[in-house]
């Protein structure tokens, strides 16, 4: 995978965070928290593919996330529940 295909996961994920903070302003609360998380997913994913880790599934995104940039300390470990709470 390329920067291309960073690039664009990046632009994907600020579009859905542009729509969960309309949502939210709307009062669609359910709506907000799935755009929300995969804001989340999408720049997970753009992370992997920075390091060319792909990955099929989200439980793969979150064991890769975890695995590359928890577990080595590039982020800090209370990160890692961000996206089960959503």
């Amino acid at each position: 995978m390329g920067r291309e295909e960073v690039l664009m996961l990046l632009a994907v994920g600020d579009d859905c965070l542009k729509e969960s903070l309309g949502l939210y302003n709307l009062r669609l609360y359910r709506g907000s928290i799935n755009r929300s998380y995969y804001a989340i997913f999408n720049v997970v994913q753009a992370l992997l593919q920075s390091k060319d880790i792909l990955v099929k599934t989200h439980q793969g995104a979150h064991v890769q996330f975890y695995q590359h940039f928890i577990k080595t300390g590039i982020f800090y470990d209370e990160i890692k529940k961000i996206p089960q709470q959503v």
